[in-house]
């Protein structure tokens, strides 16, 4: 092979191989394809579910506040979500002990996934946070900044907008899942 065939095959290689990491980076395939949760700890059970539609945001029920045994160990609303760039929102919660004592070792295990499926392939955003002690009847606000990868925004975007927030209330007493469905377009 002569000098110049051999440039015109390596050039066709590095073309080709261009264009598989472009088509692994824009479909989320391959080595490129990330896993948000990757390295984070799970709940150990998911305990009482609370499904939250989107007129209610208190997730405890309505305004009946009472201990655990009215209803769940927790309570969360999601009190202002604010953008802070196209793939960013800095999202404030307020989390309320419900029970009649202090909820000890609390943990928050959140996970957003596009669309309505709640699959470990589905994540596009997850976070875990040791949040301590929270006394009964207390409440703690807590911000957190949500940023997506441009191509875990198009996962979202492929299913129209549609994120499921799962958010599980871990403490030593009760432990307590949130599941939310939201449009973010």
């Amino acid at each position: 092979m002569d000098r110049t065939a051999v440039a015109v095959v390596v050039f066709a290689a590095l073309v080709a191989g261009g264009l598989a990491f472009g088509v692994a980076y824009l479909y989320g395939v391959g080595p490129l394809e990330e896993d948000p949760a990757d390295g984070l700890e799970e709940p150990d059970d998911a305990g009482d579910v609370v499904e939250v539609d989107d007129e209610d945001d208190d997730a405890a029920g309505g305004d009946d506040v009472g201990d655990a045994r009215d209803g769940p160990a927790f309570e969360m609303e999601i009190t202002e979500i604010t953008h802070c760039g196209e793939t960013c929102r800095d999202v404030d919660v307020t989390l309320r002990n419900n029970m009649d004592v202090e909820a000890t070792e609390v943990v928050f295990y959140t996970r957003i996934y596009s669309g309505a499926s709640t699959s470990e392939d589905d994540v596009v955003w997850a976070d875990n946070r040791d949040v301590g002690a929270i006394s009964a009847g207390d409440t703690l606000e807590s911000t957190d900044r949500v940023e997506l990868t441009s191509q875990k925004a198009n996962d979202v975007r492929r299913e129209d907008g549609d994120i499921t927030i799962e958010t599980t209330v871990e403490s030593s007493q009760e432990t307590v899942t949130f599941v939310r469905r939201e449009n973010v377009i």
